[in-house]
Parts: structure tokens; C-alpha cells; sequence
């Protein structure tokens, strides 16, 4: 039984995707966060940033890994730029978790953040470069 929640959303003007995992996930809750990642990721353009928020985020079980695998394939194959991902460190099982799985998906890490507003200053700041 799972004790997890979520908060999934597409940020239009920043052109960015928001994932904040929190708890434990049932095998069904990772499946309803994973179509919601992909629903939102549909509203955004190529070139878009994720921040994925999983200081709070327990262990999945492996079927629970391969859902998420199917968002980071989505993610991959649909434009994303860069990820910033946050993590604690506290929270080493997820953060490899979610690494290894990443590299497989993206070929490359995601950007380390120890908060949420720490992830959203790094894409600003991205953001501010390009505009130049």
C-alpha cells in the first residue's frame, strides 16, 4: 500500500515540466503519476526543462521503475534539453535509482539541486543566457 502523492504540472511560459514525487508509491499511483508526466510534457516545446522533485520520494518496487522508465523514454523522445533533478541526502536509494535509469534513458545526468527554488534558479539562469 502506497503513501505516496504528487504534484505534476507544465509550466507554458518557462517552458518547463514540474514533477514533485512524494512518499511511497503503490505500483497504480506510479502508473497515474507517469500519465500525468506524459500528458504534461505534450503541452510543452521541444527544447523544454524538467525539475523533478524526489527529496521526499521513497524506493519503487522493479515494476514501479519500469513505469517510470516509460516517462523518462517519453521525456527523452519528446524534446527535453535538460533535468534538474532534487535530491536529499538522505534519500541515496532513490537518487540511484532514478540516475541509473536516467542514463539509460538520456545518456547523460541530470543536474544535481539540494531545494526546488535551487532547481528553478539554475533553469532561470539558463533561461536569462539564451535570451541574450
Amino acid at each position: 500500500m502506497g503513501t505516496g502523492a504528487y504534484r505534476i504540472w507544465a509550466d507554458l511560459a518557462k517552458n518547463r515540466l514540474n514533477i514533485i514525487l512524494n512518499g511511497k508509491f503503490s505500483d497504480d499511483l506510479v502508473v497515474e503519476a507517469v500519465d500525468k508526466t506524459i500528458s504534461e510534457a505534450k503541452k510543452l516545446k521541444n527544447g523544454f526543462a524538467v525539475i523533478n522533485d524526489i527529496s521526499k520520494f521513497q524506493p519503487l518496487s522493479p515494476a514501479g521503475l519500469e513505469h517510470i522508465k516509460r516517462a523518462q523514454l517519453f521525456v527523452q523522445n519528446n524534446g527535453v534539453k535538460r533535468i534538474v533533478r532534487v535530491i536529499s541526502k538522505q534519500n541515496i536509494t532513490s537518487k540511484m535509482q532514478f540516475t541509473r535509469m536516467g542514463r539509460e534513458a538520456y545518456n547523460k545526468d541530470a543536474d544535481i539541486a539540494a531545494s526546488f527554488e535551487e532547481a528553478e534558479a539554475i533553469l532561470d539562469m539558463d533561461m536569462g543566457r539564451e535570451v541574450q
